[in-house]
Order: C-alpha cells, then sequence, then structure tokens
C-alpha cells in the first residue's frame, strides 16, 4: 500500500475543466464518471495525509480521505468553481473525525513504546514491588486484557505488532489495554482502602490518572 501511494504522486491532478465535464456526465446518471474524477484527486488526498502523518498510519489516514473525496464527489449539485475547496473540506474534515474519534491512533504515533513500565501506568509509586503482586494483579484480568498489558509493557510491543500479535485491530488493543489498566487502579485502589498496601500507593496518583 505504501509504494502505491507514493505512486499517486505521479498522477496528474485534474483541471476544472476536466472536472466539470466529468461531474456532467455524474450529474447525467453516468456513476463511471466517479472513477476518473477520483484518481484526478487522489494526489491531494494523499497530500493532506501526509500531512497528518505524525498522528497515525499514514495509509489509514488516506483511505479515510478518499472516503471523504467520495463523499464531496457525490454531495456536489452544481457547476462551483470553487469545486476543488469543497473537496478539500471534505478530506480534511473526514481525516479530523476520524483522529478524533480514535485516540488511540494518535496516542500510538506519539511514541514508538509505551513511555512508562505497568506499574507507572497503573499507578504504583513503588516501582521496585515484588513482581509477585504485579502478576496477582495481572491474574484478575481477562486473558485478552492480560496479553494486551504482557505484550505491551514486557515485551515492549507497539499497538500495531500487538495487533498483529493477537489478530486483532489497533483500536481494540488500546481499548483492552485502557479497560485492563482502569481494572488495575481500581483493584490498587480497593487494596489500599482495605490498608494492605497502603504506604505502597497513592490513592489520589491512582485516581487522577
Amino acid at each position: 500500500m505504501s509504494a502505491m501511494i507514493g505512486g499517486f504522486g505521479e498522477m496528474p491532478i485534474n483541471t476544472w475543466r476536466q472536472d466539470e465535464v466529468l461531474l456532467k456526465r455524474l450529474w447525467a446518471g453516468d456513476e463511471t464518471a466517479i472513477h476518473d474524477l477520483v484518481v484526478g484527486k487522489l494526489r491531494l488526498v494523499m497530500k493532506h495525509a501526509y500531512q497528518c502523518q505524525e498522528y497515525g498510519d499514514v495509509e489509514d489516514i488516506f483511505q479515510v480521505g478518499c472516503l471523504g473525496l467520495v463523499a464531496a464527489i457525490r454531495r456536489t449539485r452544481k457547476e462551483n468553481p470553487l469545486f476543488v475547496a469543497y473537496i478539500v473540506a471534505y478530506v480534511k474534515g473526514y481525516i479530523q473525525m476520524y483522529l478524533k474519534k480514535n485516540p488511540w491512533v494518535i496516542e500510538e504515533s506519539r511514541s514508538a513504546v509505551p513511555p512508562h513500565t505497568l506499574q507507572e501506568s497503573v499507578g504504583i509509586e513503588d516501582l521496585a514491588l515484588d513482581s509477585i503482586y504485579v502478576q496477582s494483579l495481572l491474574s484478575t484480568l481477562d486473558e485478552d486484557e492480560r496479553e494486551v498489558l504482557v505484550l505491551t509493557y514486557f515485551d515492549d510491543l507497539q499497538g500495531t505488532e500487538v495487533a498483529k500479535r493477537m489478530g486483532i485491530s489497533r483500536q481494540w488493543v488500546w481499548t483492552l489495554r485502557e479497560r485492563a489498566l482502569q481494572k488495575l487502579r481500581q483493584q490498587v485502589v480497593s487494596e489500599s482502602l482495605k490498608g494492605g498496601e497502603a504506604d505502597y500507593y497513592s490513592i489520589n496518583t491512582l485516581c487522577t490518572n
């Protein structure tokens, strides 16, 4: 796919006159015109995808941008000299909506590896705490939740690698990780309130993570 996206850089961009002819064909019921309209604007989508590559996988962003491109073409109902600006607005809007609705994309792109140990992410202040206790915490999780944390914090795998290893989507990896961490925080807080590990943890820290 990366090579494919790179190849779009060599594609010509349709002129307004070409777009005008194609749009008239589309409005007359010729659905085949959509293909030529899309192909003629793929370089534009590619440009905006690469501008957002620091926030996520450029291939995923490119595909989302293409959805915005098709939506813009289908919703154009009049000859508009600002057709390109109209398309850009849709492409950028779809990409921004995708990133906003999928925070795991941005979070994953900010760091190649998790920025914290499991103890830090859970909120355990004594990072040298016996690993037996950490293992006991992990044992309270569902199998998928536990596997995500092990692959992330002990095997130092990125979200993409975890997803590939487990055969699930990156979004589901993010969801499982956040759900597992929340369970562990609640478990630690519960034990702290019972006084069993009160000297090791800060409840305020746990509750604000």
